[in-house]
């Protein structure tokens, strides 16, 4: 299996796609890419089953009809969820995130409803819609998460059999910035 040539390879492709050339990739991008994608094949890869529960939480509510156990008082409006609808990513609104650039929607989930809770950074008493969604198949997907910080030798340099782990853990980090 390929290794990265660097334990910063994450750190340069990411400041080049940012900062110089998004849409073309050089030789050194491709070797990154390459690596990351033979080992996300290999060693990556989870399956999550049909029936599985993941949330999604959005900033905001709709007004809805007062319902007063008997029936719908549309004079009186109180705070509801969003729709379903409304829980899915809008075409036509899609702001820039941390997978996807303006104008393409990106749907995150989370596997945990408090994860998705704290995802849309909440002021103090905001209304919060929140969404449950589960798989309708199973799926089998990337975990690009480390929760292993690599070991640096005394000089603080990354040895080379850490370089892998340092690289995914760069990765991880990328999605946990807002």
């Amino acid at each position: 299996m390929p290794a990265f040539k660097s334990a910063n390879a994450y750190y340069r492709f990411a400041r080049k796609v940012k900062t110089a050339s998004r849409y073309t990739r050089d030789h050194e991008d491709l070797d990154f890419l390459t690596t990351l994608l033979a080992q996300a094949e290999t060693d990556r890869k989870v399956t999550l089953n049909k029936g599985r529960i993941l949330w999604r939480a959005q900033l905001g509510f709709n007004w809805e009809p007062y319902w007063d156990g008997e029936k719908y008082n549309s004079d009186v409006m109180i705070e509801g969820p969003f729709p379903g609808e409304r829980m899915k990513p809008l075409r036509d609104q899609a702001r820039e995130g941390r997978a996807n650039p303006q104008g393409l929607p990106c749907l995150y989930l989370s596997n945990r409803k408090e994860t998705a809770l704290t995802e849309v950074r909440p002021w103090l008493h905001s209304l919060i819609s929140i969404a449950q969604f589960r798989t309708t198949r199973e799926l089998v997907v990337v975990d690009m998460s480390s929760d292993d910080r690599p070991q640096r030798s005394r000089d603080f340099s990354i040895p080379p059999e850490e370089r892998d782990k340092a690289v995914w853990y760069s990765v991880d980090q990328a999605f946990r910035k807002p």
